[in-house]
């Protein structure tokens, strides 16, 4: 008998706007994937939940995201943990809530061309599984800037 069975929960991620309310960007975007343009601010929600809904207790665990040039690379091109940043922090531990802040200087210097992300949830039992597995993140530039 396991502890804690990590096949059955799930992640959503959902871009928040300067007002705080939920974007439409991201809803016309395929599943998980994430668009954004380079040297920009992003903020996303992330609600941790069994496959039933209920929220993950994320009290005492981690997050960590991760973004990768090609899913085969040793290092990715952008990591953040909530053990050890401020930019991924999570928000309401019982509610299974967390926030994801990526910031201009994040994708500054990254090429303008799609890249894979994924995100793993560590519980405070030590399990760990992908709450979104390989995805793709679109990097786009922009013909203007502030």
């Amino acid at each position: 008998m396991t502890l804690f069975d990590t096949q059955h929960i799930q992640a959503t991620m959902v871009e928040q706007g300067f007002d705080g309310t939920a974007s439409l960007g991201n809803l016309l975007a395929p599943e998980n994937t994430l668009i954004f343009y380079r040297n920009t601010t992003k903020v996303y929600t992330i609600a941790v939940t069994y496959d039933t809904g209920k929220p993950v207790d994320l009290t005492g665990g981690s997050l960590v995201f991760s973004v990768k040039s090609e899913m085969s690379d040793e290092r990715p091109v952008l990591y953040k943990n909530s053990a050890s940043s401020a930019d991924l922090v999570i928000a309401a531990g019982r509610g299974g809530l967390g926030t994801l802040l990526i910031r201009p200087n994040d994708t500054k210097r990254l090429p303008i061309k799609e890249y894979w992300y994924d995100l793993w949830v560590t519980l405070a039992s030590g399990a760990q599984t992908p709450v979104i597995g390989p995805s793709v993140l679109d990097l786009r530039g922009a013909i203007g800037s502030i």
